[in-house]
């Protein structure tokens, strides 16, 4: 139950999401770690902008309550 939004490489468990749970929490961690800034706060809502999202994992690792689920399992590539 609760919102779920998938967009691009990750999926959204806003139930999870501690500023989305909470309306004075300002827990910014994944949209501070994400390189391509693909992560935005509209409110207490989480904004994925899925063409701007390269898929890295770091959104996902930097949240503390894992509201942030990868679509796919990374693999590392070796040369």
């Amino acid at each position: 139950s609760g919102r779920h939004e998938v967009t691009g490489a990750v999926r959204l468990i806003a139930g999870r999401c501690v500023r989305e749970r909470h309306a004075g929490a300002k827990c910014t961690a994944c949209a501070d770690a994400c390189p391509a800034r693909a992560l935005s706060f509209e409110g207490a809502a989480l904004r994925i902008i899925a063409p701007a999202c390269e898929g890295c994992g770091a959104c996902a690792a930097a949240c503390p309550r894992d509201a942030l689920e990868l679509l796919y399992e990374l693999k590392k590539l070796v040369y």
